[in-house]
């Protein structure tokens, strides 16, 4: 959390994304917008964003707004074609796949690094208010935050949940914790909800050795995390995306490439595509370069991603 500002009138410093200039000769992807090519970014106002810590009600409703407006965003996009010719290609995968976020991605919409906290601080505040489920791996080799929308979240149950009695008590214990990541057998218990029946849904996943949580766990119960129906198939191809992004930086001159031979050597090779069930790679870059495994730049002849260094996974 930030530190609270000494200064009581100081009036909150507005990012206002349309004034950033960006210098050539600095290789500084915090003022780069991966998203501009998109005339529908635009539309989500991020130059209203608000940074500061004393914000009043309406500045912070408005920084929720902007979130909540540019995880749909990005859930429409995730799998939006990205060549006409690859259309038909397109239409043939089943996205039978959770509309999940990666909070990294979020850091995408304002090209200052600086904003991350504020970020952080209006995701905190919609899952606390219930428009935001985070879902928790505990998965070493997914180190990833993974959020929905709180609306998504409950469309999954009610689709997939067909007992009334058991549905409603599920929704009751995610209402009553908005703010829960793992949940013991014991709080399962009291909700009486088995955790086999939602283990077998996907709506729980056994947790890898972590100790209790925030509701009150026993040691003598077992940690169950929150998790969602087809979570691996998605995360595979996450994953897939990543290498394939990384391996692609590795093989040109310092670890860089132009976006144009990204974009280009994605869609043209069908293998990759078909893998990535046709994932944006805008999407998968975003990934990527919010997370601080690529840092992206503008140079004369064209935007450039390239390699930080930072360890994988």
């Amino acid at each position: 959390m930030p530190k609270a500002t000494t200064k009581k009138n100081k009036a909150p410093k507005k990012m206002n994304t349309s004034d950033l200039k960006v210098d050539l000769g600095d290789k500084d992807y915090l003022h780069v917008n991966i998203f501009e090519r998109y005339p529908s970014f635009s539309k989500l106002h991020v130059e209203n964003f608000t940074v500061g810590d004393d914000l009043d009600d309406p500045q912070m409703q408005t920084n929720k707004d902007i979130i909540l407006s540019t995880i749909k965003f990005l859930n429409k996009l995730q799998f939006e074609a990205s060549m006409v010719n690859k259309k038909r290609l397109f239409h043939k995968f089943n996205h039978n796949f959770p509309q999940l976020v990666i909070v990294d991605q979020l850091y995408c919409i304002l090209p200052n690094r600086s904003c991350e906290t504020y970020i952080d601080q209006s995701v905190e505040q919609s899952i606390t208010f219930g428009a935001i489920k985070m879902i928790d791996l505990n998965n070493e080799n997914f180190r990833f935050r993974l959020a929905i929308l709180y609306d998504d979240f409950i469309k999954v149950v009610n689709d997939l949940i067909e007992d009334a009695s058991f549905r409603n008590a599920f929704i009751n214990l995610i209402q009553d914790y908005p703010n829960m990541l793992q949940i013991d057998s014991t709080t399962l218990s009291r909700y009486k909800l088995e955790p086999k029946k939602l283990v077998q849904l996907g709506f729980l996943t056994i947790s890898r050795g972590r100790g209790g949580f925030e509701s009150g766990s026993s040691s003598n119960s077992n940690v169950y995390n929150v998790g969602l129906p087809n979570l691996g198939p998605f995360l595979k191809i996450v994953k897939v995306g990543i290498r394939f992004v990384w391996k692609l930086c590795q093989s040109y001159h310092q670890n860089e490439v132009l976006e144009t031979h990204l974009i280009e050597k994605y869609t043209r090779d069908t293998l990759a595509y078909r893998r990535m069930r046709g994932l944006n790679i805008t999407w998968m870059l975003s990934v990527m370069v919010g997370s601080g495994l690529l840092e992206c730049y503008n140079t004369p002849v064209g935007r450039v991603y390239k390699l930080t260094g930072k360890q994988l996974y």
